[in-house]
């Protein structure tokens, strides 16, 4: 289970059961930190920003990002 290994693995189990609506899909956006060791292929060693979004919310946000 590698992916328990990254710091940000209990705050999206704890968003996920705190925000879950029976029938909805959410979608979960994680925002690292540049100095993280994920981007260099390694597990996440920072305090990432995690959010539980609809896909009403999500999309705008992925489009800025493009």
């Amino acid at each position: 289970m590698a992916y328990l290994k990254h710091n940000y693995t209990e705050k999206v189990i704890k968003l996920a059961v705190e925000n879950s609506t029976p029938g909805k899909v959410m979608h979960t956006l994680v925002e690292h930190d540049e100095w993280c060791a994920i981007w260099h292929g390694g597990y996440c060693n920072c305090d990432p920003v995690v959010k539980i979004l609809p896909l009403a919310e999500i999309l705008p946000l992925l489009k800025k990002q493009q």
